[in-house]
């Protein structure tokens, strides 16, 4: 997502309608998303474990229906982000960051709503990227330990193309 979009959501669970979620944009959805899925392993937690000293606390078996007072039990989230920017910073040029390792920290940052991803990839100390330019390749590969410690142009695309649809 962009700096300025819109990643509002309203989420509504309850006994008439047992899932309504509503955003303007995709990642409004997603945030949505996050947050129902949150919701439903906070309910499986209470259940499995019988643990009532979450926020919720709600049995599996009352949700959606009734407590255990007869009052209906309902849901209703409208969240947006208090800051546009929310996000870390992974300095790989210092320090190699395998890619499936990128991946499983940007499907991280989606689940707690994170936008932000500074990777730091190349410095002064360090040039682990492959070059494709011809022109370009003459530039040095520095401090990369080993052959796999660089981040070719595909692994480089995949990385942000993930980022994007997350």
């Amino acid at each position: 997502p962009t700096l300025g979009m819109n990643e509002e959501y309203t989420l509504r669970v309850g006994p008439d309608a047992p899932i309504d979620l509503t955003a303007s944009t995709r990642h409004g959805l997603n945030r949505g998303l996050e947050t129902l899925l949150q919701v439903i392993r906070a309910l499986v937690d209470i259940g499995v474990r019988g643990r009532r000293d979450t926020v919720t606390s709600y049995r599996a078996g009352q949700w959606p229906g009734r407590s255990s007072s007869g009052s209906s039990v309902t849901l209703a989230i409208t969240d947006r982000p208090r800051f546009k920017w929310r996000g870390i910073l992974v300095d790989s040029a210092r320090h190699f960051t395998p890619v499936p390792l990128l991946a499983r920290i940007l499907k991280e940052m989606a689940h707690v709503k994170l936008n932000v991803l500074h990777w730091h990839l190349t410095d002064a100390v360090a040039f682990p990227l492959d070059l494709l330019d011809p022109s370009l390749q003459r530039l040095p590969v520095r401090d990369a330990k080993a052959p796999d410690e660089r981040y070719s142009a595909d692994a480089v695309a995949y990385v942000v193309e993930l980022a994007s649809n997350l």
